[in-house]
């Protein structure tokens, strides 16, 4: 890809590289230059002041310059630089190069200037006239350029090198995220990326494992609720159209015992309407609540009565076991109400005659925990995180019509509950009952 996230991350490491590593070599090449020429100069002017001693000392000798001209040429010849000599006052006595006449003014331009004294008085000045660094000095400095750009190039190069290592090692999460999002943009859901490293990179794959996971979860919910679904609707309307269909033809006659079970039938589908319209206005947040301040005890009350003639046919025994000390709880009435009452009709399902279920409550850390207990068949481990999904039941073979619901009543109350800011919940072991329990906030006033 050309303008590839690895493809704009290599060129932008390398720049830097190569950036780093050139202004580093010019700034070493730049400032090894300056000192050495300054111990070069340093070194020299240490030696002109010796050569001006040696001198000063012919001058001691022999009271005067004559003889001084081979002298300077072995000044200039150590030195390797061009060595003039000339008076006090400034005039040429002898030039190591024979090109100034004696007595002319000394125009040195740039070089050093060293006074010549002897006795305590100065007798001459010994002036150098570099015609640059000698060809060592300079074979020095060409090799250390070398060195320099050998050094950056190498660098670069290895630099370069590591900077692709790590480039493919860092987007190859991602590119591996890339492939799989593609493919579940054509549907399959099936998609898990390695998580091997606890950087962001690493993060956002577990992330995506999770998501898809979910997405996976989700999908298969979303068709179990469209077969539950038409299953639920079969039923009714299947009963309603054969019956419908026997009166049309004659076959059956309206009878008050026919216009019941047709009755049923439509309030049931009423009911399973009324559900999922409830269910799709919590799962999308619009569900409208109208909190009051009520005594818990009447809510209780209230689901219990609604329920009382259905635990009187199955001889399951309803206890409330309220303390008298709970506060006054911030809960819509009839939502509430529907919540208890979903718990319930839950809990008579799967208790047996003889059972007993209980509705208790306690005020403990700033809300009040509500605990709807049966003693019935109980749940299995494996069935626990799922019994808040819709259409689920942990026994597939209970059906609307043999009393298992249309499988919404958890899941509405589930989403009534963390509506009023509260958590639901559920504790069981297969064969000693059910607990569901769930939270709501109080007014913080005494009932």
């Amino acid at each position: 890809m050309r303008h590839s996230m690895l493809t704009r991350l290599l060129v932008g490491m390398v720049a830097v590289v190569a950036l780093a590593v050139g202004t580093v070599a010019v700034v070493s090449r730049l400032t090894t230059s300056q000192e050495f020429v300054s111990y070069v100069e340093h070194g020299r002017r240490t030696q002109v002041h010796r050569m001006a001693a040696v001198l000063a000392a012919h001058h001691e000798r022999h009271r005067n310059w004559q003889g001084a001209q081979p002298l300077l040429e072995e000044i200039a010849a150590l030195l390797g630089e061009r060595a003039v000599l000339a008076d006090p006052q400034g005039a040429v006595i002898f030039d190591s190069m024979g090109k100034l006449p004696s007595g002319a003014d000394v125009t040195p331009g740039r070089g050093t200037a060293v006074p010549v004294t002897a006795r305590g008085t100065a007798v001459g000045t010994l002036y150098i006239l570099p015609g640059g660094l000698a060809a060592a000095e300079q074979g020095f400095l060409q090799a250390l350029t070398r060195s320099v750009i050998w050094a950056a190039l190498v660098a670069v190069a290895g630099g370069t090198t590591l900077v692709i290592w790590f480039s493919q090692r860092t987007l190859r999460p991602v590119q591996s995220l890339t492939q799989a999002v593609r493919r579940m943009q054509e549907g399959d859901l099936d998609q898990h990326v390695s998580a091997t490293t606890r950087d962001e990179i690493g993060e956002l794959s577990r992330a995506f494992n999770a998501m898809t996971a979910q997405l996976k979860e989700q999908e298969t919910l979303r068709r179990h609720m469209v077969s539950d679904l038409a299953h639920e609707l079969r039923t009714p309307l299947a009963n309603l159209q054969g019956y419908l269909e026997a009166m049309r033809e004659g076959v059956m006659h309206p009878s008050p015992e026919l216009l019941a079970s047709l009755h049923e039938e439509t309030l049931l589908l009423g009911r399973l309407v009324h559900d999922l319209q409830d269910l799709s206005l919590a799962e999308a947040g619009q569900l409208e609540l109208a909190p009051q301040s009520v005594a818990l005890s009447d809510l209780v009350r209230r689901g219990m009565a609604v329920v009382q003639r259905e635990a009187e046919q199955r001889r399951v025994e309803l206890v409330e076991a309220l303390p008298e000390d709970l506060p006054l709880v911030e809960v819509d009435p009839g939502r509430m109400i529907q919540v208890l009452r979903n718990l319930l009709w839950n809990a008579l399902e799967h208790t047996p005659a003889e059972g007993r279920v209980t509705v208790s409550a306690e005020l403990r850390e700033g809300w009040v925990h509500v605990h709807v207990t049966d003693t019935g068949e109980g749940i299995p481990e494996g069935d626990l995180p799922y019994v808040f999904e819709r259409f689920y039941r942990a026994d597939p073979a209970r059906t609307r019509s043999c009393g298992g619901g249309a499988g919404l009543g958890l899941t509405i109350a589930k989403q009534l509950v963390e509506a009023h800011g509260g958590q639901i919940w559920v504790q069981s072991r297969l064969g000693e009952g059910a607990c569901f329990g769930f939270t709501v906030p109080y007014a913080g006033e005494d009932a």
